[in-house]
């Protein structure tokens, strides 16, 4: 995070990785200010990848609230493993 904000870095996935990094971290007030300034100022992400996931994450949360984000977060972290270290 340091490093990104640091080397001024900028644009969709950069946002998708502080708005993550901060929901891991538990820092839920700060990933809602992002996710509220994200859809404001830029709407929806123009990387397809980024904008699927986006939706995916909202739905969950709509649903389940911030639990259910770090739910999802941990299966998508599972499935990266199986997936990258077998």
């Amino acid at each position: 995070m340091a490093y990104l904000d640091r080397e001024r870095v900028v644009g969709d996935y950069c946002q998708w990785v502080k708005y993550l990094t901060y929901v891991r971290m538990g820092d839920l007030e700060f990933a809602d200010r992002l996710e509220s300034q994200w859809q404001s100022s830029h709407g929806p992400p123009r990387l397809q990848l980024v904008a699927q996931n986006m939706h995916a994450v909202l739905e969950v949360k709509r649903r389940s609230g911030w639990r259910g984000v770090q739910e999802l977060l941990t299966k998508w972290s599972e499935h990266t493993v199986t997936k990258f270290c077998q």
